[in-house]
């Protein structure tokens, strides 16, 4: 049986949330739950200094580290134990930033630390 939850809350809320669902997670046989996605929609002022999503894609892995970079990407630990739900995220940046779509000039950086990044959640 397949659910979908949609939470509007805070980012202070969302991590408690991503931390229960982690924990849930553990406790779970992995066979039987997955989590499919995880979005993330701020209302931060970043999302309207960006021109496209595909230029914030790319300054987040080109300009940024760490949990600033997470959140901009939408990274969670889950994605460093789930396979699939890494491989949805991988999908996702890549339609955006792969240089046969995207002429940004730091677009083979970003792809670059996209996979970096990727392969760190798959291992």
């Amino acid at each position: 049986m397949q659910q979908t939850i949609q939470l509007n809350i805070s980012s202070d809320i969302f991590d408690k949330v991503m931390s229960f669902m982690e924990q849930l997670l553990n406790l779970l046989p992995k066979n039987k739950v997955s989590i499919k996605e995880i979005k993330t929609v701020t209302t931060k002022p970043t999302d309207s200094y960006f021109s496209s999503e595909t230029d914030k894609y790319i300054f987040a892995l080109t300009e940024l580290d760490g949990k600033n970079r997470q959140n901009i990407l939408g990274i969670s630990s889950l994605h460093y134990k789930d396979k699939e739900l890494a491989n949805r995220w991988k999908k996702n940046i890549a339609t955006k930033i792969h240089s046969d779509i995207c002429t940004h000039p730091k677009a083979k950086e970003a792809w670059d630390k996209m996979m970096e990044i990727y392969d760190e959640m798959i291992r």
